[in-house]
């Protein structure tokens, strides 16, 4: 046996360009299907880790798949909004979490900073309750204790060279909507560890400085009390504060009703099963708020996955029994023009069993060797690119 492996490996060493070529393919045949059952794995995988705990998601009614990415994964399109008073309607079956994002922003640079990195960041505003819930810790700073501070994830931080103190901006929806609120300056008071999720990429500030980004709470010079034949005195311009500062912080309001506030999305993390079997019966038929089951969700968008990689395994098993008749050709070429060496070794006292076992050992060793590739280039992928960043090529 060690005198067949001997010969084997010789000849396959001293023939390294067939080698080369075999081995090659081999490891596509067999590294792109391993490569694609890791990324759905991994795609399933982030997905239901990202909504473990959470058993119910109130939104506007629509698409799910919409809810679903907007108020996990900050991206997709825009559902709509509900109403605080949608929030307190939901409140009995357990721990609700409310979450307004349709604002973005970015990193507020002074004039000396050079190599500025400019990214429309997502804004999510929430309560405190959030990171409880996601066990999220801060690295440095503190939490936000007053409207207009905020607190980063670690990769923003990263690539904007976010520090305490730096301020942050946010974007306007419409650059050309002259009516609408000043961008608001927000001071940063923390930095959020590293959690490998998508809460790593966004601006957290509490859910009323978004209302206030959003023009609904506002803050302006009082007006002037003195009266002149009934009329109030003011200035002509009514300056309104683009900045939160403990000195300005009482003069913001609303005119409206709180129940009125507009919310993306409401986390819900109910009590037991029958509580959430009761407030998805309350919602059943309800034209305006729709009740979405994450992992349910999670599975339907799993299943159309599946669908378009069972087509990519049919292909796969074409493409592999293209390889093995490429290959079989290959040995009955090789097996013709090496007829003197056999004869030679016949001639020598080899029998013909051991000349077959040599053939299968030298096609066996490069399989292995194929084989071992196969499984390091998989690993290396898997090192290489987290599922976080997986899921981004298909979120976009």
């Amino acid at each position: 046996m060690r005198s067949i492996l001997f010969l084997a490996y010789k000849y396959i060493s001293h023939n390294y360009l067939k080698t080369i070529v075999l081995t090659v393919c081999l490891l596509l045949t067999t590294v792109v299907p391993l490569a694609a059952y890791f990324i759905i794995n991994a795609y399933e995988q982030h997905f239901e880790e990202r909504a473990h705990g959470i058993t119910l998601i109130a939104g506007h009614r629509g698409n799910d798949y919409d809810i679903l990415l907007r108020s996990l994964y900050y991206k997709g399109a825009y559902p709509g909004s509900l109403s605080m008073q949608d929030f307190a309607d939901v409140q009995h079956a357990g721990q609700a979490i409310p979450m307004y994002l349709p604002f973005t922003g970015h990193k507020l640079y002074a004039a000396q900073e050079q190599n500025v990195y400019y990214e429309n960041v997502p804004i999510v505003g929430t309560r405190l309750d959030y990171f409880s819930m996601r066990n999220i810790k801060l690295t440095k700073g503190r939490w936000p204790v007053i409207w207009g501070e905020a607190v980063v994830g670690s990769q923003v931080a990263r690539r904007m060279n976010i520090r305490i103190g730096d301020f942050v901006l946010s974007d306007q929806k419409n650059l050309y909507d002259i009516t609408a609120s000043y961008p608001l300056k927000m001071k940063v008071v923390g930095i959020l560890q590293r959690t490998h999720s998508p809460d790593d990429d966004v601006i957290f500030v509490d859910i009323k400085t978004t209302w206030i980004i959003e023009g609904i709470f506002h803050g302006h010079d009082d007006l002037s009390d003195k009266v002149q034949k009934n009329v109030v005195v003011s200035k002509a311009k009514i300056h309104e504060y683009p900045e939160i500062t403990p000195q300005n912080l009482h003069l913001f309001h609303h005119h409206g009703k709180a129940k009125d506030l507009p919310v993306t999305a409401i986390l819900i993390l109910a009590k037991d099963h029958k509580s959430k079997t009761i407030l998805l019966g309350d919602y059943q038929g309800n034209e305006r708020v729709t009740l979405i089951q994450p992992l349910k969700v999670i599975t339907r968008l799993m299943s159309l996955v599946l669908r378009v990689h069972a087509f990519f395994e049919a292909y796969f098993v074409l493409v592999i029994f293209t390889v093995v008749l490429f290959i079989i050709l290959v040995v009955m070429l090789s097996l013709r023009l090496r007829t003197e060496e056999f004869s030679i070794l016949y001639k020598m006292g080899c029998r013909k069993q051991t000349l077959y076992a040599m053939v299968f050992m030298e096609f066996f060793l490069v399989f292995v060797f194929s084989m071992v590739l196969s499984v390091i280039c998989v690993a290396l992928f898997e090192w290489m690119i987290p599922p976080r960043y997986i899921l981004q090529l298909f979120a976009g």
